[in-house]
């Protein structure tokens, strides 16, 4: 017999001994008519479920679905009710193993802490050489192996943890030694601004670093002690221009983006070449060389906290003026040091906008959330979206938003990757509940779930489970995308108070939104990938903010097949077109589309491919897409014969594929309407005003949006809201109602007028808000009080 076998026949007796003791019958069943089939569809769930847990964990269960084959004898000798009790022990204990770590978890946490270790001790200047090792380690996971990986990750990481403090037991940080760690870290801001770009601060970046890990350690006078010694390091380090840099770095002439504005669609159906990353790292073997491409967009991932070793700050919190980094740029065997704005600015002069992901929330999902909260400091502390909405982070978002007004040139920027899967804490699936923090998947358990099929229709999960959409908003929209939708438009708003007029906004989903029929995931154990990213409470349409929020959409593409059948796993056409029948079916069919996250995932040579997916498909199957973000998945585009010609004939010199960027000529929002007046007659409350232009005070918005509430004040964890003094705070939430049938705006300094009717006799709050056809939203008017 084999040892797992064994193990779960003595778990099975030492069970069935204990409900004996407790005069319990263990082979009783919930009524006497079990039968055959039955038992039969049993014990292929005990198979699959156990399948599934060696597939996706890793665990020994072997001898669990061997076991199930002594059933055949008791079925044979009518026993049904003895084997139904044996079936559904089994069956409960390979369910219970979801409590326990399995050796794919352990180990999947130990990679994941290796790289953000090798990708924080990298951008703080340290010359680390382990990446091939981690990859290795990645590498043997995915093909189910678990000694050998784990063996290299033990190794690894104490090499990568050598080079930072170990932290020691609390010590007295007084007032004095704050107040001059402080003041270092300032002083050392203000010189690194000044002294980068440069190719020589990468001593003083690692002595910084070492004074960061110091502190955090509780070693604060050896902290004090490197902060100097990193000042007087960045003393001497020698800026460089951006023009010297580009010269240094590519072949392809640069031309400037245009001075402000939003990121618009190319003229005549036009589609942007993108890349995702930095097109210029490698020299003769970087994208840039071997296509000869510019590209008019570059995508980086850049998160609110920095959970992922992203960048450089004092408190790992986000400045787009001061958060740093040192860059794969080299120059013999330095490499560059600058800050994220001073990174915009240098793809700005090649003549490319940076569209990053601003991630509010962390890379982790479900049992990698375990991880996070083990190895990120401060998690608590982290950006939960239910925050978000109710303003607890309104001064960070204030800051930031005055901080690329100030930058000024064109920036696309987007909230969630990914928003309506698992890729980051905050997505649409891990965001229902009363708290807003509840994975879907917690809610609708596969036991559930099988009860159901995939024909299960929004109506069947409103009155079967409506916890899913009355804990948060309107009751007929489902909570998790409710909430996202409601936290890009907070944010929007803030901005739209700063009057932030070079922001492009952007969202975009996972591989395969909308796909009809289930599948399997690929790290969700047996939770069925259809009710996350394919469900039908995760639509496009509960998306829809409004046309004046987000100004692309987009979708990752991730595909390893050219065959247009939609319904064959892993092609472009099953990755891609059934996102876009969703928004050709929904209100975001006119907003322009954009592929992120693009690759082809074969190793083999892409000659054909190139032709037929940027020759014909884009070309003419999905009229909607303006642009893309190529994504290189090793090996690089050229390593195979012929690529590059392909290329550039269906890409570099296709006219349709453009290389550099277009924004709008209007870069000034609607002026704010500030004399918004209320009067009744009879019944009806009459809202008066003077109209604004288009541009400021001068020419005619498009629209208007007219909102009110019944109660002004909100009272939650950041203090009281008031809708009087600071409406931008309340603009989009569900409480605030939506006024239909607005006038159409009229030129600047017409006066208007609008008679509202219907309305229950009680107290409201009226404002009103222009917006132009970019489109840019005006700032929020007064607000007027109608009794």
């Amino acid at each position: 017999m084999r040892k797992g076998k064994t193990k779960i026949l003595i778990l099975l007796l030492n069970i069935f001994s204990l409900l004996s003791i407790l005069s319990v019958n263990p082979f009783a069943s919930s009524g006497n008519n079990i039968t055959e089939n039955e038992i039969r569809k049993k014990v292929a769930q005990v198979k699959e479920l156990g399948r599934i847990r060696k597939l996706f964990e890793g665990r020994d269960i072997d001898g669990i679905i061997e076991a199930t084959k002594d059933v055949d004898k008791l079925i044979e000798q009518g026993k049904l009710q003895e084997v139904d009790g044996i079936l559904s022990t089994v069956i409960q204990r390979l369910k219970g193993m979801e409590e326990m770590e399995s050796p794919r978890d352990r180990i999947t946490k130990k990679w994941q802490k290796a790289l953000i270790l090798e990708v924080t001790l990298k951008n703080a200047g340290f010359d680390i050489n382990v990446g091939s090792k981690i990859a290795k380690a990645i590498d043997l996971l995915s093909r189910m192996k678990y000694q050998e990986p784990e063996k290299i990750l033990d190794d690894v990481i104490p090499q990568l943890e050598d080079l930072r403090y170990k932290k020691r037991g609390a010590a007295n940080l007084t007032a004095k030694v704050s107040e001059k760690i402080d003041h270092l870290q300032k002083q050392f801001m203000e010189i690194l601004i000044r002294n980068t770009p440069s190719y020589d601060a990468e001593e003083a970046v690692r002595f910084w670093f070492k004074a960061k890990d110091a502190y955090q350690a509780n070693y604060f006078e050896e902290s004090i002690d490197l902060l100097q010694k990193a000042i007087d390091s960045m003393k001497k380090a020698k800026p460089i221009s951006i023009a010297r840099i580009l010269s240094d770095q590519t072949t392809i002439a640069p031309k400037p983006v245009p001075a402000s504005g939003k990121v618009i669609p190319p003229d005549e159906r036009g589609i942007y070449v993108g890349y995702w990353g930095f097109p210029m790292i490698g020299g003769k073997n970087s994208f840039n060389f071997r296509t000869q491409t510019h590209v008019a967009l570059l995508y980086d991932d850049i998160p609110w906290y920095n959970w992922n070793g992203r960048f450089l700050s004092w408190d790992d919190w986000f400045s787009f003026d001061e958060s740093f980094f040192v860059s794969p740029i080299p120059k013999g065997n330095k490499r560059l040091v600058l800050t994220i704005k001073q990174l915009a600015d240098f793809y700005a002069e090649y003549g490319a906008v940076l569209a990053f992901t601003w991630t509010a929330g962390y890379g982790f999902a479900d049992s990698s959330l375990e991880y996070a909260k083990a190895y990120l400091q401060d998690y608590e502390k982290g950006i939960k979206i239910q925050d978000v909405i109710t303003g607890r982070w309104d001064e960070y978002i204030k800051k930031f938003a005055h901080q690329i007004k100030q930058y000024g040139k064109p920036i696309m920027i987007e909230l969630l990757n990914e928003f309506d899967g698992t890729t980051v804490s905050s997505s649409a699936s891990m965001v229902f509940g009363k708290e807003g923090n509840t994975p879907v998947y917690k809610m609708l358990t596969p036991e559930i779930l099988r009860e159901y099929n995939e024909k299960l229709t929004l109506a069947d999960l409103r009155t079967n489970f409506p916890e899913l959409f009355n804990n948060y908003g309107d009751s007929s929209i489902p909570d998790g995308p409710e909430r996202v939708r409601d936290m890009w438009k907070h944010v929007h708003d803030i901005f739209d108070e700063y009057e932030v007029s070079n922001v492009t906004w952007f969202q975009h989903t996972a591989t395969a939104h909308g796909y009809p029929k289930s599948f399997l995931g690929e790290v969700w154990n047996e939770m069925d990938y259809y009710w996350l990213t394919n469900a039908p409470w995760n639509k496009m349409l509960y998306y829809w903010p409004g046309k004046n929020y987000i100004d692309w959409i987009g979708s990752s593409v991730y595909y390893n097949d050219i065959s247009k059948d939609p319904f064959k796993r892993d092609s472009f056409h099953f990755a891609f077109s059934w996102f876009y029948k969703q928004l050709e079916e929904s209100s975001w069919k006119d907003t322009p589309i954009l592929l992120l996250e693009f690759a082809y995932k074969k190793n083999e040579n892409k000659k054909n491919i190139i032709k037929k997916v940027f020759g014909d498909y884009i070309n003419n199957d999905f009229p909607g897409i303006a642009g893309f973000f190529y994504l290189e998945d090793p090996p690089p585009l050229g390593y195979y014969s012929e690529e590059t010609k392909v290329w550039e004939k269906y890409v570099k010199d296709n006219p349709r594929y453009v290389q550099y960027i277009q924004t709008s000529n209007d870069h000034t929002p609607p002026g704010r309407i500030d004399d918004l007046r209320a009067i009744t007659k009879g019944k009806t409350i009459v809202l008066q005003w003077t109209a604004k232009g288009d541009d400021s005070e001068e020419g005619t918005a498009s629209y208007y949006v007219i909102k009110y509430r019944t109660d002004p004040i909100e009272k939650n964890k950041p203090g009281t809201i008031d809708f009087r003094k600071e409406p931008w705070r309340l603009w989009s939430r569900y409480e605030t109602k939506d006024i239909e049938g607005e006038p159409k705006p009229q030129k600047a300094g017409t006066k208007q007028e609008m008679e509202i009717s219907g309305l229950k006799p009680a107290t409201y709050y009226f404002g009103i808000q222009s917006v132009d056809d970019v489109p840019y939203n005006s700032s929020i008017s007064n607000i007027v009080e109608v009794r």
